[in-house]
């Protein structure tokens, strides 16, 4: 594994690390940056590298790692970069996190759980399972005969998603659900709620 800092100065042309690896990871980076490793048969690929990607450099015609790593940059920065024989994960949460619209922290061990068992639905019409609920969590489904799932009234087997009967389904969404099915059957279902 070869970890190095590098910095890039705006406008330079390729800086080169000669580095055998065949997997590569931005860690750190701050603006665009441009990248092309070269293959041990001169061949090479350029690509943007993205924070926290990490990709598969390996060369599609011999499978062979790259022999070395070029960045340029169009501003000035400093790059964190991580380069291995063998693929790598990185699950630490790094950069910005931008949130939009409502916001709910949930304590789930003060949630409960909640069974109920028999939901009927009819033949050849769309019947509500699970209605609008902001207290729900998740919920795991089995249904009884084959089922199209839909999230309103105008599912049918044209437009719904089939799940077969005695497969489990688990719907972890406040909004409403929907059932469409050729023949009558019901939906057992074990719930979360806050």
């Amino acid at each position: 594994m070869y970890r190095r800092s590098l910095t890039l100065n705006a406008g330079d042309g390729f800086v080169s690390i000669p580095i055998y690896g065949k997997y590569f990871r931005l860690l750190a980076g701050t603006g665009n940056i441009d990248c092309r490793v070269v293959y041990p048969d001169g061949s090479t690929v350029e690509f943007n590298a993205l924070t926290g990607v990490g990709l598969d450099l390996r060369s599609e015609a011999t499978g062979d790692g790259f022999r070395a790593i070029e960045f340029k940059s169009t501003v000035t920065q400093t790059i964190d970069i991580l380069a291995t024989v063998f693929p790598s994960t990185d699950t630490r949460l790094v950069g910005d996190v931008n949130l939009n619209g409502t916001m709910t922290v949930i304590n789930q061990v003060a949630g409960t759980r909640q069974v109920a068992q028999g939901v009927a639905y009819a033949a050849t019409t769309a019947t509500q399972i699970l209605p609008i609920d902001s207290s729900r969590l998740k919920t795991m489904l089995v249904f009884t005969t084959d089922v199209y799932l839909g999230i309103d009234n105008t599912v049918t087997s044209a437009n719904g998603f089939l799940l077969t009967a005695g497969t489990s389904w688990i719907d972890e969404n406040q909004g409403a659900l929907w059932v469409y099915a050729a023949s009558a059957g019901s939906a057992r279902y074990v719930q979360d709620r806050k």
